[in-house]
């Protein structure tokens, strides 16, 4: 069943199957892959569907995808969620991209506004975790806004490199 939510500007809506050409076209965008080191840019419209299974199917549910879309028109811009959801360790990792089009018009912040609330009420004193390359400064810029803190380094391997990584942390509902 698909949610949906909306801000001032935007609606946030839980992935779902008529989305796969927008998955496919957002993924396959070498802009918007240039800082996303976990993954090899779609080649095909059917990978987008994988993904979306990914989301829709995954046992337990340790995670959930939105689309943001822009209210006036409906325009898919992005995709936020959270992952790797861990009880034990009460943590929870946030990651979100954006269309390079619609950078700088605080779109993202207000997503990520709305994705912060969900997650406090969702899941009650947990750290959430936000893990961010090296370069990628806008993002860096985004979870300091929201007061994330710089927590500790970590290295992604892809494509036989290693990428710096820093783990940025918010602590909620203490």
């Amino acid at each position: 069943m698909t949610k949906s939510y909306k801000t001032e500007r935007l609606i946030l809506k839980t992935i779902d199957d008529t989305d796969q050409a927008f998955i496919y076209k957002h993924f396959s965008n070498d802009q918007v892959n240039k800082y996303l080191f976990d993954a090899e840019p779609l080649t095909a419209e059917s990978q987008a569907m994988d993904i979306i299974n990914f989301y829709q199917h995954t046992k337990p549910k340790n995670q959930e995808r939105f689309i943001i879309l822009l209210n006036s028109d409906k325009t898919p811009i992005g995709t936020l969620g959270y992952h790797a959801l861990n009880q034990k360790e009460k943590t929870v990792d946030i990651g979100y991209d954006l269309n390079p089009d619609f950078i700088g018009n605080g779109y993202m912040r207000e997503a990520l506004t709305f994705l912060i609330d969900y997650i406090k009420e969702a899941f009650k004193s947990y750290s959430v975790h936000a893990c961010i390359y090296k370069d990628n400064l806008r993002s860096i810029q985004a979870v300091e806004y929201f007061d994330f803190i710089y927590y500790k380094d970590t290295y992604e391997h892809f494509r036989g490199n290693d990428y710096l990584h820093h783990i940025y942390r918010l602590k909620i509902n203490e």
